[in-house]
């Protein structure tokens, strides 16, 4: 992926780009041990993608929870007691509503307790300005 400075003005799924990012932040806000969330965010002009990575400090996945992530009911056991109030369906909601942008989801985490990065892409075209 090449990136490239960031448009001013992209046309996308507005609605879908919003619940998206809220669902992945406030996960990672659930889980981060000291609150620290950054969101990095690139643009890929000849894919004409919009890449999103948030990133959390928090109790990060085991690799063999990985492919629990995007499944129905996704719950991790081992974290239940941080995140009491969802079921387990909001990964997998994102990743629908991702591959109906023509866009992809992953997950990276070096192990628990090192944080994760939620990375997804969105299908976006640059706007002119209008004045």
């Amino acid at each position: 992926m090449h990136m490239q400075p960031i448009p001013e003005l992209l046309s996308g799924d507005n609605l879908r780009f919003q619940q998206i990012l809220i669902n992945l932040v406030k996960n990672a806000l659930k889980f981060a041990v000291t609150g620290d969330v950054r969101i990095f965010v690139a643009h890929d002009e000849d894919e004409q993608l919009l890449k999103v990575d948030v990133v959390d400090n928090g109790k990060g996945i085991r690799s063999e929870d990985m492919g629990k992530l995007f499944s129905y009911f996704g719950k991790l056991k081992r974290t239940a007691n941080i995140n009491s109030e969802g079921i387990g369906m909001g990964l997998m909601i994102c990743q629908n509503l991702v591959k109906m942008n023509k866009g992809t989801i992953s997950v990276h985490s070096n192990g628990e307790n090192q944080g994760s990065v939620f990375s997804f892409t969105l299908s976006v075209k640059p706007v002119e300005a209008q004045e």
